[in-house]
């Protein structure tokens, strides 16, 4: 269930839905990916209509305990990102998230 589309993969959809060249679906990505990588870096939020929402959230340190030896050990602080859906993506996903699991009923 945990199917990812690779970037060489996005690019060709994109270039099969545009009929656009590989070389320039490809350009278009990684410049649209960069400026959303330097919005983010830059501590802006991204919002992208029809898309969602994409932001950096401070986390905050915490104890944890390292799996392999049971030693406790501390995460340091750090960033991540967090991406919020607009609810007509955020339902399409549960739907075909659904189907993916062949159940006879989902709850939206």
């Amino acid at each position: 269930m945990n199917n990812k589309i690779s970037f060489p993969e996005l690019v060709e959809l994109l270039s099969k839905s545009t009929n656009a060249s590989k070389k320039t679906c490809e350009a278009f990505l990684k410049s649209f990916f960069g400026a959303i990588e330097d919005a983010l870096a830059a501590g802006e939020t991204v919002k992208i209509k029809n898309l969602g929402v994409f932001k950096v959230a401070k986390v905050e340190a915490r104890k944890s305990v390292h799996v392999n030896t049971g030693e406790e050990i501390e995460i340091p602080e750090h960033n991540k990102i967090i991406s919020g859906f607009n609810s007509q993506k955020r339902n399409l996903m549960r739907q075909v998230a659904c189907r993916r699991r062949k159940r006879g009923v989902c709850r939206i």
